[in-house]
């Protein structure tokens, strides 16, 4: 699920909370303490899955639904004020990095994925980072490496929250399956049995990934459990860091969400990357339309 990294060498937390506390952090900020930062926020706008996430963590921050219920009960909502408020204040926030002032969301975000926006955020180039908990341990390899003044630290915590509630962020998956018909159910399930219990779990969790067990969040990955009973070099964080992870990670999960609920999600999901990719301030609400007529046609 994703989380909200920033530079704690630039910034601190307080001013993180909510979309509109983090949009007065950026307009504050001076350029001039670090001339190579160019954007508050780096997120995921290209044309893929990573757009329908922030699509929908946008709306979700707004109070609004995309898809409302499920099944049969399921409607479509993404044209109501509140969902159609959140998509507004995204595309309102993306500005020019080459601007005066420092836009919110970079608009080179409308062309990164996971990777490329987090290796623009390495460079330098922004004062936050919104990208999944994998992020965090190429952060902590990053941080290790720097020296002296130019050495950068780095800090985690939750997406901004929802003007109605608790912080909205998207949950991702990586997902265990036995194959129908597989000649070797018992070891498969032997696998997934290992995979999700508590020891593989504390290890997965330092690996960058989101433990399926909440009693994985705490505790140590013991170092036979690795591949040749050593562990990775440099997947550990900072103390600092990883206080700030851990929090922030057990925080997340109690109000992370699943993307929209429907037997047509592929079409659903193309047709949120069309037509947000394409929006700008001033057609958001015409395109929320079309959207939605082209959703419920289905």
């Amino acid at each position: 699920m994703g989380l909200l990294f920033y530079r704690a060498d630039l910034i601190g937390p307080g001013g993180l909370g909510t979309w509109d506390a983090l949009a007065e952090t950026v307009r504050t900020f001076r350029r001039e303490r670090d001339p190579r930062v160019r954007a508050g926020l780096l997120t995921q706008l290209r044309a893929y899955e990573g757009l329908t996430v922030n699509a929908a963590e946008a709306v979700w921050r707004a109070g609004g639904e995309i898809v409302s219920g499920e099944g049969e009960k399921a409607r479509v909502t993404v044209d109501e004020p509140a969902a159609t408020a959140g998509l507004l204040d995204l595309v309102k926030a993306v500005g020019d990095e080459d601007s005066p002032g420092l836009p919110v969301i970079g608009d080179s975000s409308r062309h990164l994925d996971e990777q490329s926006s987090l290796e623009r955020f390495l460079s330098g180039e922004a004062l936050m980072l919104r990208d999944w908990p994998f992020a965090a341990v190429q952060l902590a390899q990053a941080e290790k490496r720097g020296t002296g003044e130019d050495r950068p630290r780095y800090g985690a915590t939750q997406l901004p929250r929802a003007r109605t509630g608790g912080s909205a962020a998207a949950l991702g998956g990586q997902n265990l399956a036995v194959v129908a018909g597989s000649g070797h159910d018992a070891l498969a399930r032997d696998l997934l049995t290992y995979l999700t219990g508590a020891g593989a779990e504390h290890c997965l969790r330092d690996g960058g990934f989101v433990p399926a067990r909440r009693s994985a969040l705490a505790g140590e990955c013991e170092a036979g459990k690795y591949v040749g009973g050593a562990t990775p070099r440099g997947t550990e964080l900072p103390a600092d860091f990883r206080r700030a992870y851990d929090t922030a990670l057990r925080a997340a999960l109690e109000d992370a969400r699943t993307r929209p609920v429907t037997p047509y999600y592929a079409a659903v999901t193309r047709e949120i990357q069309q037509r947000v990719g394409a929006m700008r301030k001033g057609d958001v609400r015409l395109f929320a339309a079309e959207l939605t007529r082209t959703l419920r046609g289905r």
